[in-house]
């Protein structure tokens, strides 16, 4: 009974390990795109205190022509040490349009993977700005077997909100309306004859009826009234009225007469 537990207790412990051990070893860079297939690479790095074992591990890419390289019995990688597999050595030929390798445990554990765009140029590499722990980016050289030489982008500055000031408006000044006077319509009779009161001037005497030696008053013409047409049209068609009118008078009396006229005479 208890070698048993010892037995479960070492495999925890064993697994327990195992498991940071994968943990530590991650993929440090890579060089997919290159004018020469022998420049083409992928880097891995232990950020671990401790060697590590990877034989049957296995790296490979996901887009087509998917490849995969079984690691050999050699392959042990030291702490903070770099292992760098070339694609003469791998044979992993990595899609220009973009592509993902992957690094699996001899269980088949996806251990770490990373990606690269199609954007990317060729001879440019791509790792992380860290050694083991840093944000996956371009680097400015590939550094296979050293440290990465990859900077981390510069964070795009959020734009400050400009705060908006309500601009007062102004309230209008109400204006006073004058009303404007109605001019008193001046009504002329048609039948009026008067001439308007000549612009010349007045003397005290002539407003006291009294001609005076220095100005004498000159008697002005009174022209002919001019009736318009229209009341003369009108004063004819009312004189004709008129006149149609006595006649009904009597032709209605002579009908009057003339029938009691005609009765006398059938009482007879």
């Amino acid at each position: 009974m208890k070698r048993a537990v010892f037995i479960i207790a070492g495999l925890f412990i064993y697994f327990l390990g195992a498991g940071s051990v994968h943990a530590a070893v991650v993929i440090n860079e890579i060089r997919p795109k290159t004018s020469l297939p022998d420049y083409a690479f992928v880097e891995l790095y232990n950020s671990g205190g401790t060697r590590v074992d990877l034989n049957q591990w296995k790296l490979e890419n996901v887009s087509s022509p998917a490849t995969s390289y079984i690691l050999p019995a050699s392959a042990i990688i030291e702490p903070n040490g770099f292992l760098v597999f070339s694609r003469p050595q791998s044979g992993i030929i990595f899609n220009i349009d973009g592509d993902t390798v992957k690094l699996t445990d001899f269980g088949g554990s996806v251990v770490d993977s990373q990606s690269y765009p199609g954007t990317l140029g060729y001879n440019n590499a791509m790792g992380r700005s860290a050694d083991g722990t840093g944000v996956w980016t371009s680097c400015t050289e590939a550094t296979p077997g050293r440290s990465n030489l990859c900077p981390e982008p510069s964070p795009t500055p959020t734009p400050t909100p400009t705060p908006v000031v309500p601009t007062a408006t102004s309230t209008p000044t109400p204006m006073s309306v004058v009303p404007t006077p109605t001019p008193t319509p001046t009504i002329i009779s048609p039948l009026s004859t008067e001439k308007p009161l000549s612009s010349s001037r007045v003397t005290f005497g002539q407003i006291a009826g009294i001609q005076t030696e220095t100005e004498a008053i000159t008697p002005t013409a009174t022209p002919a009234a001019k009736i318009p047409p229209l009341l003369e049209a009108y004063h004819f068609a009312v004189e004709k009225l008129m006149l149609f009118q006595v006649i009904a008078v009597l032709v209605g009396w002579a009908v009057i007469a003339l029938i009691a006229i005609l009765r006398k005479n059938r009482k007879r």
